[in-house]
């Protein structure tokens, strides 16, 4: 084995921080320092590389780490009172932090956060308002009520400017919010909402029912147990859900499935579920190891024969299941809307880890991306071949890309063969190197990990950032989409853990959906999840099947996009369809 080690010369930003009421935050152990934020501070001038904090223990003194002489930013996570988790970031006003080797310079950090964030959102609001896009009146409020706290606050001791940038922060970030919000809604009223008129006889009246909505909503993987709150999420699109077709338990040793087991699933979707958007899954079969606990459906033949990876042989069994389920489609008149790959491939997880041999040795490895780009290209170049109206839809993990994610990559050995940083930035690869990917699935779940988005706020940007990043014929489709209504494993001991709740679900969701409505590119969404598991409580019903306010929350919303009913002798706005 040979290493490479690169040394690179750090300067140190001091962080001077302050509760919300002005006093001092001295950190006794990296325990409290872990309660507070679970220790997400860090450094950067490129927002690609990341340095760490330094906690000195003796005098509780947080310094974060910088490259030296280079214009830096320091990234981290707080609560805001009053708002919600959010990452912070603070450039010395625009300036960066520039700091030279082995020094240190010592900064407010709340306050400084608070300056960066304004300057942030008023960029944003003021391209809005170049756009003419309608703005909410506190818009304008909040944002001069932030910058006149700031402003007050510029000459007195830390602890009254911490107090003032804490109260800032709140104010921003609602701003910051309620003008995407409301640029989301313009949107909607623009590329998605239509005018329903009808010119009726006289005594004639008439009903508007609409068959499907130009967006759709699948309410969740749990039909059966959510019963007739499952149907009333379902009536807003009813073109049914996202459904993959996997008859994996009938596979044959070549990787072909007989047509009997298509047209059997099919069935059972379309007459017990109602569903009508039908998909065809095609993935590398996530072979694992004996000892796998995945619960994978593959034949134990079939696992014995894949046992050791063998990338040919892989393509080969993924053709012939392609090649089967359109053969089986066309004979039984099934009309798949696209078909499902790369479940989840941007990142390693350790089912997917695969048998190698080295020397006669067998030991396990990820995938690399090289070979799920290879299988990609070539599996569904193999359905377009077949059918050439197919839609490929990929399936990505869905972190997010924050200092947090981009970090935790960087501290693997070679990472980039393995692995992409973000969802973002595996999608980019895989279409930059000739995969024909029609939409691009993920999944977002909020927020269940610092990998996933803390408030609308991420949310917006993530979009944005994806629409930005890809052709601009590519369309989007939360393939998983969740908001928890308890802390998760990773939040739940850190300061503001309390605010997460039903009521913070409901907001979240109305908003993110909103949001996403907003993206002319963003065709649809699942809830993964119908009920709460004692584990889980991503549902919109809780584990008795009661409705949670994240249920009211969606049907109002949707309820005030989508008109059905008798015709009010006057025009009607609906969500197109």
């Amino acid at each position: 084995m040979k290493i490479r080690v690169e040394l690179y010369p750090v300067g140190y930003v001091i962080a001077k921080l302050y509760d919300p009421s002005g006093r001092r935050l001295v950190f006794k152990t990296e325990d409290e320092l872990m309660e507070f934020n679970a220790e997400h501070f860090y450094g950067s001038h490129d927002y690609q590389h990341f340095t760490h904090y330094h906690y000195f223990e003796d005098s509780g003194m947080l310094a974060v780490k910088v490259p030296a002489n280079k214009p830096s930013k320091i990234y981290w996570m707080t609560h805001v009172p009053g708002y919600g988790f959010a990452w912070l970031e603070s450039d010395n006003g625009g300036k960066g932090y520039l700091v030279d080797k082995g020094r240190y310079v010592t900064v407010n950090l709340v306050y400084d956060s608070a300056v960066t964030m304004l300057n942030k959102a008023k960029s944003f609001v003021s391209m809005l308002r170049s756009q003419n896009v309608p703005l909410s009146a506190n818009v304008t409020e909040m944002l001069e009520s932030a910058e006149s706290l700031l402003s007050s606050a510029e000459r007195r001791g830390d602890s009254e400017k911490a107090v003032s940038g804490w109260r800032a922060l709140r104010e921003i970030f609602k701003a910051w919010e309620q003008a995407i919000l409301d640029y989301s809604r313009h949107r909607i009223d623009k590329h998605r909402m239509g005018i329903i008129a009808l010119d009726l006889p006289e005594g004639v009246r008439a009903t508007i029912s609409l068959d499907h909505v130009d967006f759709v909503l699948g309410p969740g993987w749990s039909p059966e147990e959510a019963g007739s709150y499952w149907r009333e999420l379902q009536r807003f699109s009813k073109t049914g859900l996202q459904w993959a077709i996997t008859p994996y338990h009938a596979m044959r040793r070549d990787g072909s499935v007989p047509e009997e087991a298509v047209f059997e699933q099919v069935r059972d979707f379309k007459e017990q579920l109602g569903f009508r958007r039908l998909f065809a899954e095609i993935h590398d079969f996530r072979y694992p190891s004996p000892a796998d606990v995945y619960g994978s459906d593959i034949p134990e033949p079939i696992l014995k024969d894949l046992r050791i990876y063998n990338l040919t042989k892989t393509i080969e069994m993924s053709k012939n299941l392609a090649r089967s389920l359109i053969t089986a489609a066309r004979k039984h008149n099934i009309s798949f809307e696209g078909y499902v790959v790369a479940v989840e491939y941007d990142q390693p997880f350790l089912y997917d880890y695969k048998w190698r041999v080295f020397n006669g040795m067998e030991y396990l490895s990820p995938p690399r991306m090289e070979e799920r780009l290879r299988w990609l290209k070539e599996v569904a170049g193999y359905v377009k071949e077949l059918d050439p109206n197919a839609k490929i839809y990929t399936y990505l993990s869905g972190l997010m890309p924050n200092p947090f994610t981009i970090d935790a990559h960087e501290e693997w050995i070679g990472y980039q063969t393995y692995s992409s940083t973000h969802l973002i930035e595996g999608a980019r690869y895989f279409i930059e190197h000739g995969a024909p990917i029609d939409v691009v699935g993920f999944q977002i779940h909020i927020p269940l990990s610092f990998a996933d988005p803390l408030n609308p706020i991420d949310v917006y940007y993530f979009m944005d950032d994806l629409q930005k990043s890809l052709p601009s014929d590519v369309r989007f489709y939360a393939a998983e989409f969740t908001a928890t209504s308890r802390p998760a494993d990773g939040f739940s001991t850190i300061e503001g853990a309390e605010d997460i709740n039903e009521s913070y679900q409901a907001a979240f969701l109305c908003k993110a959906i909103t949001i996403l409505l907003g993206f002319p590119r963003f065709e649809g969404l699942d809830f993964t999840l119908s009920l709460d598991t004692p584990d889980k409580a991503e549902g919109y019903l809780r584990e008795d099947g009661a409705p949670k306010p994240a249920f009211f929350a969606v049907k109002d919303l949707f309820d005030s996009l989508v008109y059905e009913g008798e015709y009010p002798e006057a025009p009607v706005k609906t969500l197109a369809g």
